[in-house]
């Protein structure tokens, strides 16, 4: 959040959240917060945590591909904290993500498997379902996909769909 230097009451959508431990925190710093969470019990859980501080979170129940594909709102930061790699087309969603996006707004994806080789266990040359045991068991376990994808072809993605990219080393944690 430091890193992206999103000013004071911008709006922003997090797509899933999860628990929504990021969009309670952005919604407590006075932003306008929307999330979208395919999962309808964390979308409960979200709900509930935003009454019970008084916040208001705007939560859509709802695929990340398809939202983007039926609004017309925009965004001044679009965040996918951990969650990117689990859209079942992310080729797509990146060629959408314009449509939301501000004219000065940001994209940030945190703590994604984005690595600059081939570290990660995906047997494709820019990206795929990834091998490791704790994909395996998550693909199973919950249906999740679990994807991984190479450094050079995401930003090559990115490129061609008009944005620029940085990477930002965070100074508390090993994942960019």
């Amino acid at each position: 959040i430091k890193k992206t230097n999103i000013p004071a009451n911008s709006n922003i959508i997090e797509f899933g959240p999860g628990w929504g431990n990021l969009t309670i925190t952005l919604a407590q710093m006075g932003h306008n917060v929307t999330c979208v969470e395919v999962e309808k019990r964390f979308t409960e859980l979200i709900a509930y945590r935003a009454r019970s501080i008084g916040k208001d979170v705007t939560i859509i129940n709802q695929d990340m591909l398809e939202f983007l594909k039926n609004t017309d709102k925009k965004f001044d930061a679009v965040i996918f904290y951990e969650s990117f790699h689990h859209c079942h087309n992310p080729i797509e969603l990146v060629k959408n993500l314009s449509n939301i996006l501000s004219k000065e707004g940001i994209i940030c994806f945190a703590s994604e498997p984005i690595v600059n080789s081939s570290i990660i266990d995906i047997p494709y040359p820019s990206w795929g379902i990834r091998l490791d045991g704790m994909s395996i068991w998550s693909i199973r376990k919950f249906g999740w996909m679990e994807l991984g994808f190479i450094t050079g072809f995401f930003q090559e993605l990115l490129l061609n769909n008009g944005f620029v990219s940085s990477d930002y080393i965070s100074d508390v944690s090993p994942l960019t």
